[in-house]
């Protein structure tokens, strides 16, 4: 079950983007069964959807589920660009992407140049 809450009453954690929601603002409130046990947590809105989309780019079906909070750097430029409110609530920048193109970049180099 997913119900959008206008406002919060209190601070809550974020699922997606382990942030807090802070009190008073809006939210979506998730409960349900994850592998037979009981499952309730809290999304701002907006990294519900990324995840939700992160989930069909990666074409992951029910059963399987990838969380924001597991997106890995290659993945960054989609966030950033499709869903650039989650990046910024996990603190994700285009500098931070660029930065791990470019680690990537050397570390490729690197293992060519080893061989």
């Amino acid at each position: 079950r997913e119900r959008h809450v206008r406002s919060t009453r209190k601070q809550k954690q974020c699922v997606g983007c382990l942030r807090m929601i802070p009190a008073g603002s809006p939210a979506l409130d998730v409960a349900g069964y994850w592998e037979g046990d009981f499952w309730s947590g809290a999304y701002h809105p907006e990294c519900r959807a990324a995840e939700i989309a992160l989930n069909a780019l990666h074409d992951i079906y029910p059963g399987e589920w990838m969380g924001l909070s597991e997106i890995e750097w290659d993945d960054w430029d989609w966030l950033l660009t499709e869903h650039s409110v989650a990046a910024a609530n996990m603190g994700i920048t285009r500098e931070m992407y660029d930065r791990a193109v470019a680690e990537d970049q050397r570390m490729r180099s690197y293992r060519a140049g080893a061989r």
